[in-house]
């Protein structure tokens, strides 16, 4: 929080220049009707003239997006030595890793005073600091992610998103079996790595495409052992999907319940042991959150209705979730 306050403090006053857009500022004053007419003369004026300007001047803005873009990539990439690297024995890749997040956080923040094309360039950066689980800016690139998910970076990674989420499964997994050797599994560096996958990231993206989502985890369900840590991480994700933005959820009802029902298969003692827990809190959080959800935990009975459908022609799926068997279906 102290860094965040300290950064917005700073930024406005202090946008890098190859960054940062330009404006030429017009003051609105109300018109006389003299003025209006003068303006009026001055556009037949021009008139005669628009189109071979328009043309000269398309050729020169292409030209100038061309050259702000190799100037936007240029300071992305620059790591000349600055005097707080030497403060935390940091080196040329922290430099450059320190542009990028500062980069996307004023995409994120401060969209109106940077250029447009910078949040596609920063973004498969960001990712990258992201996947090379660096203790120093990994954690802060996926909360910056997280955070623009939706506004910012949704449209810049469009079906790629699945892509992501599949990487981001694979390096929980990592997390969880990396060697003893590896710095990686120090335990303080490695629940804050999962926690920033698997509390921030993972679930912004599973709301930026729930489809891709439930086609992710599904397969990792057969892909990976009984007591992968991806399962819980699936079915937390869920539960932060149920809390933030539960109408999306809403066309997908029956997958989630499926899924988390198949976690808690008394045919698979390996998997139910390691996501009882977290498969439990996902359904009280549904019958909380949906009408159409109600367990009873007493005689272990979970009732799913219809998400979608006639108000009097629809079915209620009864399952014992004791046993992982068949359901009933009754009209309404």
């Amino acid at each position: 929080m102290a860094a965040r306050s300290l950064f917005h403090c700073a930024a406005p006053r202090s946008i890098p220049q190859p960054l940062r857009v330009n404006k030429n500022k017009v003051v609105n004053a109300p018109l006389s009707s003299s003025d209006n007419m003068n303006v009026l003369i001055c556009a037949v004026q021009t008139a005669s003239v628009s189109n071979h300007g328009e043309l000269k001047e398309d050729d020169e803005n292409v030209d100038k997006d061309d050259i702000d873009t190799a100037n936007m990539i240029l300071w992305l990439e620059s790591f000349e030595n600055q005097e707080w690297l030497s403060w935390i024995g940091g080196t040329s890749q922290d430099a450059v890793a320190s542009n990028i997040i500062v980069a996307a956080a004023l995409v994120v923040w401060y969209p109106s005073v940077v250029k447009a094309k910078l949040s596609s360039l920063v973004v498969s950066q960001l990712i990258k600091l992201v996947m090379s689980m660096n203790d120093r800016y990994s954690s802060t690139a996926a909360e910056l992610l997280a955070e623009g998910m939706e506004n910012t970076w949704k449209a810049c990674l469009g079906a790629e998103i699945t892509h992501f989420m599949s990487d981001i499964l694979f390096q929980i997994e990592c997390l969880s079996t990396a060697p003893s050797s590896n710095a990686i599994n120090k335990t303080a560096v490695a629940i804050t790595m999962r926690e920033a996958l698997v509390g921030t990231l993972l679930p912004s993206l599973a709301m930026a495409d729930v489809t891709g989502f439930f086609g992710v985890i599904e397969s990792q369900i057969w892909a990976t052992s009984s007591d992968s840590p991806v399962h819980v991480a699936s079915i937390k994700t869920i539960i932060r999907v149920v809390r933030g933005a539960p109408k999306s959820l809403v066309p997908y009802l029956d997958k989630a319940i499926n899924y988390i029902l198949h976690t808690m298969d008394p045919s698979n003692l390996i998997m139910r042991k390691a996501c009882i827990i977290s498969s439990m809190m996902a359904l009280r959080e549904m019958a909380r959150v949906f009408p159409m959800v109600a367990l009873n935990e007493s005689m272990t009975k979970l009732a799913v209705g219809d998400a979608i459908g006639e108000i009097y022609d629809g079915t209620i799926r009864v399952y014992d979730i004791e046993r992982y068997i068949g359901f009933l279906v009754t009209k309404t």
